[in-house]
């Protein structure tokens, strides 16, 4: 799982620095695939699923900004 700090929202997508990623050098700056789920772990770890299936840990936003950041853009699709 990849471990996001969030910078920034574009449409569905998530912007920020990545970590525990091979492909990525620490510190990279990614943008996501389109966010199709949000779920909260027993450990309080908020989760994004992206549409081509990548899951990432995010940090800088809790599970609820999340979950209703996607309801707003879901509801204006």
């Amino acid at each position: 799982m990849i471990d996001i700090d969030v910078q920034d929202t574009r449409g569905l997508r998530l912007v920020g620095t990545v970590a525990n990623h091979p492909r990525f050098e620490p510190g990279s700056l990614v943008t996501t695939s389109p966010v199709q789920a949000v779920r909260e772990e027993e450990d309080g770890r908020v989760v994004a699923m992206t549409a081509t299936g990548s899951e990432y840990n995010v940090q800088g936003l809790s599970f609820t900004a999340l979950s209703a950041w996607i309801d707003h853009f879901r509801s204006i699709s």
